[in-house]
């Protein structure tokens, strides 16, 4: 699998309007949308349902109360998948993508910064042996922000729902550390 079919193109627009990453719409990404949507709800159908009847079986509300918190933790992923975080940047977009390279290499040692262009920064690390990553930023000039995005890639190098929420909270971390680096720089 090619690196461009691990990660699709980002729509730039789109993507700062909904605060959301969006992929230019292909074949892949609408199949793996679909699938994922249909197997979470499936999943968390399934789960809340077996509950329910283990409760009213026995009155025994354990196996309902991990059913709703299975079902709450695959949808907060869902809802989280692609969730940006919005950073608003103090400087240059230059000196922003600067601060950007330096937060990276502060969390992460093995960058190769594919994709760049103009408004976005990707690197991509194919799965091996362990999970490998897609790292997104988008810088929005007009606005000067600055919007960061992880995804987890698992065995088969598919992008991993189960990891939405978590990736958000790192990605939370990327965004303090860039504020913090701001900040320390305009002080200095």
């Amino acid at each position: 699998m090619t690196k461009e079919e691990l990660a699709p193109f980002v729509d730039y627009d789109n993507s700062i309007a909904k605060q959301r990453l969006v992929y230019k719409f292909n074949s892949w990404y609408i199949i793996d949308r679909f699938l994922l949507t249909s197997l979470f709800v499936l999943i968390a159908a399934g789960m809340l349902y077996a509950g329910y009847e283990e409760c009213s079986r026995d009155n025994n509300y354990a196996y309902l109360i991990v059913g709703i918190l299975i079902s709450i933790w695959l949808i907060s992923s869902l809802v989280f998948l692609n969730k940006l975080v919005v950073v608003n940047g103090t400087k240059t977009m230059l000196k922003n993508r600067e601060d950007v390279r330096k937060v990276f290499a502060h969390f992460y040692n093995d960058l190769t910064y594919n994709y760049n262009s103009k408004n976005v920064i990707r690197d991509v690390v194919p799965t091996k042996w362990t999970n490998g990553r897609i790292l997104t930023v988008i810088f929005d000039d007009s606005n000067n922000k600055i919007y960061f995005h992880r995804a987890t890639l698992i065995r088969g190098s598919s992008i991993s729902p189960m990891s939405g929420w978590i990736n958000y909270w790192k990605c939370k971390n990327l965004a303090k550390y860039f504020q913090e680096l701001q900040a320390k720089i305009e002080t200095a």
